[in-house]
């Protein structure tokens, strides 16, 4: 015979679901400890951006996080555009020096013991009619064997390096030039597998942007592709 839950048991249901916290993913330039969705250019120098987690109630196996970026036609930016199929960094950029790195450690967040990082750059046109071009960064990370973790602890997923040490403002070099151009990251997805249940964090700025605010509305299609006629302009200036 089916029985129908009580009110007393559907309440304890209800209770039991929402004890677990649906977990935070934090995406910023600077030190997890931050909230930070844009930086400017200040000079040549290495800019980081962190990854990071906090409210994860549960046994977490791994996170998943993919990122698009753009627009493809800047020099100082290169090195996230590698064409297909994706590759892991370090990767170079104009100049042959290390213009993209990635590292485990997080300041301002906790390691997760067991945990590997794995991280992927890529880029390509958004179809075969369409020449526009997206850059993708995907942020892959594996907890072995999956561990308990603390809801109330922040904890590191990792730290995008971007060594803008050979990039210069403006139009001025054919390389790495641009590095005072508006510039977009986009966070497209950002999912934790929590107690082998895939779960979407909830993400405190889904962009993260370089000179220019957070809140742009052109920062999403500067992320999402680069017109291919750009290319066509600045081949023009370099004639």
């Amino acid at each position: 015979m089916c029985r129908i839950p009580g009110i007393a048991s559907l309440a304890l249901l209800v209770v039991a679901a929402s004890a677990r916290a649906t977990p935070t993913f934090r995406y910023t330039w600077g030190p997890a400890t931050l909230s930070q969705p844009n930086q400017d250019w200040m000079g040549p120098g290495a800019y980081d951006q962190t990854l990071s987690v906090t409210g994860v109630s549960g046994t977490l196996s791994s996170i998943r996080v993919v990122i698009a970026d753009g627009p493809a036609n800047l020099g100082a930016w290169k090195q996230l555009f590698p064409g297909s199929p994706p590759v892991a960094p370090p990767r170079p950029d104009c100049n042959g020096g290390i213009g993209f790195d990635v590292s485990q450690a997080v300041t301002g967040a906790t390691a997760i013991p067991g945990a590997t990082l794995d991280v992927r750059v890529g880029s390509d046109y958004l179809s075969i009619t369409d020449r526009r071009v997206r850059g993708t960064i995907s942020v892959n990370l594996t907890v072995s064997p999956p561990l308990a973790l603390d809801g109330t602890t922040r904890y590191a997923i990792g730290t995008l390096v971007h060594n803008l040490a050979n990039a210069v403002p403006g139009f001025v070099s054919p390389t790495c030039f641009g590095a005072d151009e508006p510039f977009c990251f986009v966070c497209l997805g950002a999912a934790a597998v929590i107690d082998g249940i895939s779960t979407e964090m909830l993400q405190e700025s889904p962009v993260v942007s370089w000179q220019i605010g957070a809140n742009s509305p052109n920062c999403f299609a500067l992320a999402t592709a680069a017109r291919a006629s750009s290319w066509g302009s600045l081949k023009m200036r370099y004639r």
